[in-house]
Order: C-alpha cells, then sequence, then structure tokens
C-alpha cells in the first residue's frame, strides 16, 4: 500500500511539473528587416532588426523594463527541431549579465515609471524592435551560418545594463504590490531565416 502511495505522490508530481511553464513570460521574435556586410573574401555580418513580442502567461501582472538593449543572444540551426535538442550551427559564447543583491541600493522610484516600466497584466502583451548583428561565412564553415535556410532563437536579458546599480531583489520586493519585477534572460521561439548567397552591400552601414 505505501509503494502504491509512493508511485501515485510520485506520478503527481510528474504531471504537476510537466504542466508548470518553465518561464511565465514568452517571447516571439520576428524578423522585420537584414542587411548584410562584408568583412572579407570569406566572411560577412548580418544586420538584424528584430520585433519581440512577450505575452504574460501567469496568473499575475509582471513588471518589465520598457527599453531592452542590445546585444542579443542570437543562435541558430537547422531546424526547429534542432534548436530544441540544443544542436546548434551557430552559439557563441556570450556572458550573460545577471544582476545580484547588494548593489547600490539606489531608489528609481517608489513605483514603477510608466516612462521606464510597463505593467504586463495577465495575457497582456508588449512588442519591442531591437537590433544586433552577428558573423556568417560565405561557405559551410563550423560555428557560422552559412547561405542557404535556418532557424534562429533570440535571447534577450531583461534588465538592462543601464540598471545595473540597482538591486533588483530590493526593487521587486518594493514594488511587490503592482507585480512581479522580472529580470531573467529568456529566449524566443524558432524564427525561419534565410541567407542569400549573393547581397547587395551599399547600404549596409544604415540601419
Amino acid at each position: 500500500m505505501k509503494r502504491i502511495a509512493g508511485v501515485l505522490i510520485a506520478v503527481l508530481t510528474s504531471l504537476s511539473s510537466a504542466q508548470e511553464p518553465s518561464h511565465v513570460l514568452t517571447v516571439h521574435a520576428e524578423v522585420v528587416r537584414q542587411a548584410y556586410c562584408r568583412v572579407d573574401s570569406e566572411f560577412f555580418s548580418v544586420r538584424l532588426s528584430v520585433r519581440l513580442h512577450f505575452t504574460n502567461s501567469s496568473p499575475d501582472p509582471l513588471i518589465l523594463a520598457r527599453r531592452l538593449e542590445d546585444p542579443l543572444i542570437i543562435r541558430g540551426a537547422r531546424d526547429a527541431a534542432a534548436i530544441y535538442r540544443e544542436d546548434y550551427e551557430f552559439n557563441p559564447s556570450f556572458e550573460v549579465f545577471r544582476p545580484k543583491p547588494g548593489g547600490l541600493h539606489q531608489r528609481i522610484s517608489r513605483a514603477p515609471e510608466d516612462s521606464k516600466f510597463i505593467i504586463l497584466a495577465p495575457g497582456k502583451t508588449f512588442d519591442t524592435l531591437v537590433q544586433d548583428s552577428f558573423a556568417a561565412a560565405r561557405r559551410p564553415t563550423a560555428g557560422f551560418l552559412a547561405p542557404g535556410d535556418h532557424v534562429l532563437q533570440i535571447g534577450v536579458s531583461l534588465w538592462p545594463l543601464k540598471y545595473r546599480q540597482f538591486d533588483p531583489i530590493q526593487l521587486s520586493a518594493e514594488w511587490s504590490r503592482f507585480g512581479k519585477l522580472d529580470t531573467d534572460t529568456i529566449f524566443s521561439d524558432a524564427v525561419p531565416f534565410f541567407i542569400p548567397s549573393s547581397f547587395d552591400d551599399r547600404a549596409c552601414g544604415k540601419r
């Protein structure tokens, strides 16, 4: 009987874990513009403008910084299945900024300022446009994307570096009556992406 009860508890725990989302904030990415700049005969840079569409999937309000900063974390794979099993063609190493307690304890304000933060109600969405670039190769090269079809995954830090002097744990406690302050680094869904074999780079300096 004890064994059956133990198995039942384990199954219920497993089901509960499987139903709980890994992150209550989700982000969908859409590439709205791409341009290319030649580096040399073998490599070029891909410049992106990306629209990020955030959705609050939690039952509680979330507090987000309005102006997210570059650089993004851009990684690429052959297809969506490869992205989700973490089999990347392109996955540069980034040192992700993670806010820590014990900062200067400066106060931004007693409540989230509308010009700096958004309070995202449950089920509501928020869009923002960000820009970044990455290096690509003209022919298949280990560690780089080459011309052809790929998928990208965009990572973004929700706590901008310009706020690094503030203690997010302290702010989260002070602002708890307005919602949960989200300072994580999260990743988008898989975004279809095509790199052409030839391109015009005359406008590569423009954003």
